[in-house]
């Protein structure tokens, strides 16, 4: 996945164990240069050993404010935060996603606001409601990112 903001490739491992990792290149890496990637978090997904736990697809939004993967068995979504370490440390909202077998692509519309999965060995296309609806600024929560 690219980030549209920051040029920075995020890489989504699909571990069996449903420990999949999520690995950052910064996008101001030179062309042609080798790249060590950074660790950004470990995420917890699924059940071990079943399909549900294989990250298949994934996509960060058009504005770069959200991040939705996609399992065998579930649509994930997370609301960026300040680092993708703490954007991946959040819960992410599951969403409500259609059924079909083998699905593996999954994007978001130009507007952000849909997604669109499509499974493999189908021609048919599903989409949904992918948005982050952002805290009021005016709530205080105790919990805000504000300094």
């Amino acid at each position: 996945m690219v980030d549209p903001v920051t040029g920075d490739i995020l890489i989504v491992t699909k571990e069996d164990s449903g420990a999949s990792k999520v690995f950052r290149a910064a996008g101001t890496t030179p062309a042609d240069t080798t790249t060590v990637l950074e660790l950004q978090a470990t995420l917890s997904i699924g059940v071990s050993g079943k399909s549900s736990a294989l990250v298949t697809a994934g996509d960060i939004s058009p504005n770069g404010d959200s991040v939705i993967l996609r399992t065998h068995g579930a649509i994930l979504l997370w609301c960026r935060q300040s680092t993708w370490a703490s954007t991946f440390s959040s819960a992410p909202a599951q969403i409500p996603d259609s059924v079909e077998s083998q699905a593996e692509a999954l994007t978001f519309s130009a507007d952000g606001e849909t997604w669109y999965s499509g499974g493999e060995g189908s021609t048919a296309i599903y989409q949904g409601v992918a948005t982050c609806s952002q805290p009021d600024p005016s709530i205080d929560d105790g919990g805000g990112l504000g300094g």
